[in-house]
């Protein structure tokens, strides 16, 4: 299977800045483009060199398939962007895990400035008749409202360490090892206030995409923002946005750990799905974690 990745560092997204200079960003009506040019044409060059592997590949006889595109949190609507204004030319199918492809409702503040809301008038749900859409969330926590009731008198490290790991597989933070262990009395106290508060600031990020706190996501989007109508929409159990997920116990798995990856991957390549798992079918498909 030949593999192109488009390089894009935590650094490089600091280019959005410049979107800032373009007054539609100050009145929330801000298009794609310019704006994420810079990641779109990154996304070409390694679309380009993928298909000219393809091509010398079928020349030499071997098999030129056509092209799955892969994509992750911001770039399942970048994707979507891609193939609208690109073509889809040699592109069979559209995966994305955990993306928020649904633009919040009305008074919700717009984390895209208006993009996301483009997007979703210029190419609806599963857009292009020939491309074969997947949509895939982890329903690693179910949000709660910041302002209920249900949670333990709060410790000041464990509502830190909440809010870093948000930061953290958000992208602001570098790593693990900048969180730090909540010190609180018993194990069990540690665990009850430690799953109370990630869900308070699980819901508090929902609540800014999709407007509702309580709801199932993968602890940065929300899963009712993260399906596209007409696609194959799965959600995942106990899955974890990113990879820091596996680099902290009171997390978990993320969509590219070893046993979560077995459980979709199918839906990218196009084979059979593992024994004991529901085939894809244009609708909703829950897969439970073994």
């Amino acid at each position: 299977m030949a593999v192109e990745v488009a390089p894009v560092s935590r650094l490089d997204w600091s280019r959005n800045a410049a979107a800032l200079t373009d007054p539609s960003w100050w009145q929330g009506k801000l298009k794609p483009r310019p704006a994420v040019d810079w990641y779109l044409t990154r996304v070409d060059s390694a679309m380009q060199k993928l298909k000219r592997r393809l091509g010398e590949a079928a020349e030499a006889g071997s098999d030129g398939a056509p092209i799955s595109m892969l994509t992750h949190s911001a770039g399942g609507w970048l994707g979507r962007v891609y193939l609208l204004d690109w073509g889809v030319a040699g592109v069979d199918r559209f995966v994305s895990l955990g993306s928020p492809h649904a633009p919040p409702p009305e008074g919700v503040l717009d984390q895209t400035r208006g993009i996301l809301t483009w997007v979703n008038q210029a190419a609806p749900g599963a857009f292009h008749d020939s491309v074969s859409y997947t949509t895939i969330c982890g329903r690693f926590v179910r949000g709660e409202s910041l302002t209920g009731g249900g949670a333990p008198a709060p410790d000041a490290a464990v509502a830190a360490t909440a809010a870093a790991a948000r930061a953290a597989a958000s992208g602001a933070l570098s790593s693990a090892s900048d969180l730090e262990e909540p010190r609180l009395g018993s194990t069990a106290e540690v665990a009850a206030a430690r799953a109370a508060w990630i869900a308070k600031f699980a819901g508090a990020g929902y609540q800014q995409v999709c407007g509702k706190a309580e709801v199932w996501g993968d602890f940065i989007v929300p899963q009712p923002a993260a399906h596209l109508d007409g696609a194959t929409q799965v959600d995942l159990e106990g899955v974890f946005h990113s990879p820091l997920g596996e680099q902290l116990p009171f997390f978990g798995p993320w969509y590219g750990s070893p046993q979560i990856l077995e459980q979709w991957v199918h839906h990218l390549t196009g084979e059979a799905a593992p024994q004991g798992q529901v085939a894809a079918v244009p609708s909703a498909v829950r897969v439970a974690a073994p």
